[in-house]
Protein backbone atom coordinates (compact mmCIF):
# COMPACT_ATOMS: atom_id res chain seq x y z
CA UNK A 1 0.00 0.00 0.00
CA UNK A 2 1.20 3.49 -0.79
CA UNK A 3 -0.41 6.80 0.18
CA UNK A 4 0.74 10.34 -0.63
CA UNK A 5 -0.70 13.61 0.66
CA UNK A 6 0.29 17.26 0.58
CA UNK A 7 -0.22 20.37 2.67
CA UNK A 8 0.75 24.00 2.12
CA UNK A 9 3.27 25.78 4.33
CA UNK A 10 3.28 29.61 4.17
CA UNK A 11 7.09 29.80 4.11
CA UNK A 12 9.69 29.40 1.39
CA UNK A 13 11.06 25.87 1.04
CA UNK A 14 14.61 27.02 1.79
CA UNK A 15 13.46 28.12 5.28
CA UNK A 16 12.41 24.55 6.19
CA UNK A 17 14.80 21.97 7.63
CA UNK A 18 12.80 18.76 7.84
CA UNK A 19 15.53 16.78 9.59
CA UNK A 20 15.85 19.38 12.34
CA UNK A 21 12.07 19.65 12.65
CA UNK A 22 11.45 15.91 12.78
CA UNK A 23 14.16 14.88 15.21
CA UNK A 24 13.40 17.70 17.65
CA UNK A 25 9.64 17.11 17.64
CA UNK A 26 8.29 16.55 21.14
CA UNK A 27 5.83 13.85 22.12
CA UNK A 28 3.15 16.53 22.70
CA UNK A 29 3.77 18.11 19.28
CA UNK A 30 3.50 14.67 17.67
CA UNK A 31 0.19 14.03 19.40
CA UNK A 32 -1.17 17.40 18.20
CA UNK A 33 -0.53 16.46 14.56
CA UNK A 34 -3.16 13.67 14.54
CA UNK A 35 -5.90 12.35 16.80
CA UNK A 36 -4.51 8.85 16.19
CA UNK A 37 -0.99 9.62 17.45
CA UNK A 38 -0.32 8.02 20.83
CA UNK A 39 3.39 8.56 21.39
CA UNK A 40 6.78 9.44 19.91
CA UNK A 41 10.31 8.86 21.04
CA UNK A 42 13.57 9.64 19.26
CA UNK A 43 16.97 8.03 19.73
CA UNK A 44 20.48 7.78 18.31
CA UNK A 45 21.95 4.30 17.90
CA UNK A 46 25.31 3.57 16.30
CA UNK A 47 25.44 7.12 15.00
CA UNK A 48 22.07 6.93 13.22
CA UNK A 49 18.94 8.71 14.37
CA UNK A 50 15.65 6.96 14.75
CA UNK A 51 12.20 7.28 16.19
CA UNK A 52 9.49 5.09 17.59
CA UNK A 53 5.92 6.09 16.73
CA UNK A 54 2.80 4.62 18.28
CA UNK A 55 -0.51 5.21 16.50
CA UNK A 56 -4.03 3.83 16.66
CA UNK A 57 -5.38 3.83 13.12
CA UNK A 58 -8.90 2.53 12.54
CA UNK A 59 -8.77 0.59 15.79
CA UNK A 60 -5.44 -1.03 14.83
CA UNK A 61 -2.51 -0.24 17.11
CA UNK A 62 0.62 0.39 15.01
CA UNK A 63 4.15 0.59 16.46
CA UNK A 64 6.89 1.75 14.10
CA UNK A 65 10.64 1.59 14.71
CA UNK A 66 12.05 4.04 12.16
CA UNK A 67 15.69 4.60 11.27
CA UNK A 68 16.95 7.40 9.07
CA UNK A 69 17.81 6.39 5.51
CA UNK A 70 18.40 9.82 4.01
CA UNK A 71 18.06 13.21 5.66
CA UNK A 72 18.63 16.58 3.97
CA UNK A 73 17.06 19.94 4.86
CA UNK A 74 14.17 19.51 2.39
CA UNK A 75 13.95 15.71 2.38
CA UNK A 76 13.66 12.92 4.95
CA UNK A 77 13.29 9.20 4.36
CA UNK A 78 12.81 6.82 7.28
CA UNK A 79 12.47 3.05 7.20
CA UNK A 80 10.88 0.75 9.75
CA UNK A 81 11.65 -2.83 8.83
CA UNK A 82 10.02 -4.11 11.99
CA UNK A 83 6.77 -2.25 12.48
CA UNK A 84 3.96 -4.16 14.10
CA UNK A 85 0.21 -3.73 13.74
CA UNK A 86 -2.10 -5.23 16.36
CA UNK A 87 -5.56 -5.90 14.94
CA UNK A 88 -8.12 -5.73 17.76
CA UNK A 89 -5.03 -5.53 20.01
CA UNK A 90 -4.74 -9.32 19.62
CA UNK A 91 -3.59 -10.36 16.14
CA UNK A 92 0.04 -9.32 15.58
CA UNK A 93 0.95 -8.39 12.01
CA UNK A 94 4.57 -7.60 11.13
CA UNK A 95 4.91 -4.71 8.67
CA UNK A 96 7.60 -2.91 6.73
CA UNK A 97 6.98 0.86 6.52
CA UNK A 98 8.84 3.56 4.61
CA UNK A 99 7.95 7.19 5.32
CA UNK A 100 9.26 9.85 2.96
CA UNK A 101 8.55 13.53 3.42
CA UNK A 102 9.83 16.46 1.41
CA UNK A 103 9.12 20.12 0.66
CA UNK A 104 8.78 21.68 -2.77
CA UNK A 105 8.65 25.41 -3.47
CA UNK A 106 5.32 26.69 -4.78
CA UNK A 107 5.88 30.44 -4.81
CA UNK A 108 8.62 32.64 -3.41
CA UNK A 109 6.89 32.57 0.00
CA UNK A 110 5.06 29.23 0.08
CA UNK A 111 5.91 25.58 -0.23
CA UNK A 112 4.19 22.22 -0.27
CA UNK A 113 4.91 19.48 2.25
CA UNK A 114 4.64 16.02 0.71
CA UNK A 115 4.22 12.89 2.80
CA UNK A 116 4.36 9.40 1.33
CA UNK A 117 3.83 6.26 3.40
CA UNK A 118 4.49 2.82 1.91
CA UNK A 119 3.70 -0.43 3.72
CA UNK A 120 4.14 -4.10 2.99
CA UNK A 121 3.23 -7.14 5.02
CA UNK A 122 3.01 -10.91 4.54
CA UNK A 123 0.64 -11.72 1.65
CA UNK A 124 -1.64 -13.94 3.74
CA UNK A 125 -2.18 -11.13 6.24
CA UNK A 126 -2.96 -8.56 3.55
CA UNK A 127 -6.40 -10.16 3.14
CA UNK A 128 -7.13 -9.56 6.83
CA UNK A 129 -5.92 -5.96 6.56
CA UNK A 130 -8.16 -5.25 3.55
CA UNK A 131 -11.12 -6.89 5.30
CA UNK A 132 -10.71 -4.54 8.29
CA UNK A 133 -10.75 -1.47 6.04
CA UNK A 134 -7.30 -0.44 7.25
CA UNK A 135 -6.20 0.95 3.85
CA UNK A 136 -9.02 3.50 3.99
CA UNK A 137 -8.07 4.45 7.56
CA UNK A 138 -4.38 4.70 6.61
CA UNK A 139 -5.17 7.03 3.70
CA UNK A 140 -7.31 9.23 5.95
CA UNK A 141 -4.65 9.20 8.68
CA UNK A 142 -1.87 10.23 6.28
CA UNK A 143 -3.98 13.18 5.11
CA UNK A 144 -4.65 14.29 8.70
CA UNK A 145 -1.07 13.97 9.91
CA UNK A 146 0.37 15.69 6.81
CA UNK A 147 -1.83 18.71 7.56
CA UNK A 148 -0.88 18.47 11.25
CA UNK A 149 2.84 18.28 10.48
CA UNK A 150 2.56 21.29 8.14
CA UNK A 151 0.79 23.21 10.92
CA UNK A 152 3.57 22.28 13.39
CA UNK A 153 6.29 23.41 10.99
CA UNK A 154 4.39 26.66 10.37
CA UNK A 155 3.99 27.33 14.11
CA UNK A 156 7.70 26.80 14.70
CA UNK A 157 8.77 28.98 11.78
CA UNK A 158 6.40 31.78 12.87
CA UNK A 159 7.80 31.55 16.40
CA UNK A 160 11.36 31.69 15.08
CA UNK A 161 10.53 34.71 12.89
CA UNK A 162 8.88 36.48 15.86
CA UNK A 163 11.89 35.80 18.14
CA UNK A 164 14.21 37.28 15.48
CA UNK A 165 11.97 40.35 15.16
CA UNK A 166 11.92 40.88 18.93
CA UNK A 167 15.70 40.48 19.12
CA UNK A 168 16.19 43.11 16.38
CA UNK A 169 13.80 45.53 18.11
CA UNK A 170 15.58 45.10 21.43
CA UNK A 171 18.85 46.44 19.99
Amino acid sequence: MKFTHTATIPFAADKIDLGEWLFTMSNDEYKLASRQHRGLGTFVEKGARGMINVESIGGVLVVQHYREVEVRPGFVQLLSERSTAYVMHIVRIPMWVRWTTWVMPETRDTSTLWSMVETTMPALLQVMIWATGLPWFLRRHNAEETAGFAADITRKLRGHRERRRLKRNAR
